[in-house]
């Protein structure tokens, strides 16, 4: 959620996140621990090998920083590949594609007149359920007094609600965002079972960054 909603061209540039320093921003306090949720990096049809190694070797490199720091934990989740079926759309008016204007309204307005295309595409499967899981045992084991969301996926709203109606931890849903957005897209999905919301914009992710090279007991990650 957090690297998907970045600029295309700006993401590879901000993606060095320093965690633990960007929740002390956003909430005020020490973090005793971050949690980061991913999935490994899969090879598909509309990949080059290249660009597959590539990637590959980026996301192994962010991992490795983030294993060396003690204050982050993190937790790997996988891609599924899924056929999925439904209207093709133009992204910029949101209007059906492949419509032949001289039909008769009542067949434009036809469901099956506008054309079902099936795609293949990669699901992230488990991130949000090891999200909601390990937010419940830190809760349930007494680990946490405030917890810092960054997401803006609906699924999520029991279990933080759960936290913060139940168990009286602070929730901070913090809500990925750029200039870009359409005013939808910008709406915190988490905003009603939150204590508070921040809106995470990629000037200030640029001021926490990771420095260029991070030393570790056994090997040097750049």
């Amino acid at each position: 959620n957090l690297f998907n909603r970045m600029p295309r061209d700006q993401g590879a540039g901000l993606k060095w996140i320093d965690l633990p320093r960007l929740g002390k921003h956003i909430s005020g306090n020490e973090i005793d621990l971050a949690r980061y949720f991913s999935a490994s990096i899969k090879m598909h049809s509309g990949m080059t090998q290249t660009k597959f190694n590539k990637k590959r070797i980026n996301q192994e490199v962010l991992l490795n920083a983030y294993r060396a720091d003690p204050k982050i934990q993190v937790h790997l989740g996988l891609f599924q590949l899924r056929d999925k079926s439904g209207i093709p759309i133009n992204k910029i008016t949101r209007k059906p594609l492949g419509i032949c204007s001289s039909l008769p309204t009542y067949i434009k307005n036809c469901f099956a007149a506008r054309g079902i295309m099936t795609i293949q595409s990669f699901e992230e499967k488990k991130t949000d359920v090891n999200i909601a899981s390990y937010l419940l045992k830190d809760a349930y084991e007494g680990k946490v007094t405030q917890a810092i969301i960054i997401s803006n996926d609906s699924d999520l709203c029991e279990p933080l609600r759960i936290c913060r109606d139940d168990l009286g931890i602070e929730i901070i849903a913090v809500n990925p965002i750029t200039i870009k957005m359409k005013k939808h897209s910008r709406k915190n999905q988490l905003s009603g079972v939150a204590t508070s919301c921040y809106e995470l914009r990629p000037g200030t992710l640029n001021q926490f960054q990771m420095p260029n090279t991070i030393i570790h007991s056994k090997y040097r990650i750049q």
